[in-house]
């Protein structure tokens, strides 16, 4: 997972040579204490998820606030770590991203609805 990361920093200084990547790691880190022996339902570690969903925002040429609340957003729900430790350790535009996430998550949806609510997420993200 390691080498994962150390691509998604890469991906990032391509594009953004400026940003906090002491942010992501520190990210990073606390999503990996949070997930460590935790595994998916395919048996691949926890930590692989967070991680892709940062390298799809990092696709997106987002900035460090949003990757870091990308690697960090099954923590809450997922581990012991609570949504004001978060923003104790990453501040509450993190947090608030963090927390929105995990609300998403809690939506069930079907049918054309579905589709709008992925097209308004997606612009609301952008």
């Amino acid at each position: 997972m390691k080498q994962q990361f150390n691509q998604l920093l890469e991906k990032i200084k391509e594009y953004h040579p400026e940003a906090d990547l002491s942010l992501i790691k520190k990210a990073y880190r606390l999503a990996s204490e949070a997930h460590a022996g935790q595994k998916r339902l395919s048996g691949e570690e926890f930590i692989k998820h967070p991680l892709a969903v940062g390298e799809v925002l990092a696709d997106w040429r987002l900035g460090a606030g949003a990757i870091s609340a990308g690697l960090l957003h099954d923590v809450v729900e997922e581990s012991g770590v609570s949504l004001a430790e978060i923003e104790k350790n990453f501040g509450s535009a993190i947090a608030n991203l963090v927390d929105g996430v995990t609300k998403i998550g809690e939506y069930k949806l079907r049918g054309k609805k579905k589709e709008f609510f992925v097209e308004n997420l997606r612009k609301l993200i952008i």
